[in-house]
């Protein structure tokens, strides 16, 4: 029997089918996470040479904290820039850019959100009503039999 890779990427797994995650059919979980404080300390050391504090560096994490970039992310502005306050300052940009994006986003979905509900519950009334008109007729024609 031949036996096939399959990769696959979710974001959360509490969406996923409980039967996709039972012993046996998924064998590799791999956990990506967001960007650390840490991490970017780690970054920021091995792409910049930054050891210790810099004057960013307070700003930068509590973005980091507020905002979800990934390392690739946090790397690739830190490697566009050989100039570590240059870079760092781009990241700070970045940063904002993002969370102002996520920010955007979370407004939309829960306008969306609010939309969906809204759509639902119509449907749902619709249904009710049919039901209800269905009925009726099942009874008439009962009675006429």
């Amino acid at each position: 029997m031949d036996y096939g890779q399959v990769v696959g990427m979710k974001e959360s797994s509490s969406s996923l089918n409980p039967a996709l995650l039972r012993l046996g059919r998924v064998d590799t979980h791999i956990h990506r996470s967001h960007c650390t404080p840490r991490g970017f300390r780690m970054l920021a050391s091995n792409y910049l040479g930054v050891d210790g504090n810099h004057r960013l560096f307070g700003e930068i994490e509590g973005l980091i904290e507020d905002t979800e970039v990934t390392p690739a992310q946090v790397a690739g502005e830190l490697m566009a820039r050989e100039d570590s306050d240059t870079a760092l300052e781009g990241l700070v940009k970045l940063l904002k850019r993002t969370k102002v994006e996520d920010d955007e986003l979370v407004d939309e979905g829960v306008r969306k959100g609010e939309i969906h509900k809204a759509k639902k519950q119509k449907v749902e009334s619709k249904r009710r009503g049919s039901v209800r008109i269905q009925s009726r007729r099942k009874s008439t024609m009962r009675r006429s039999c």
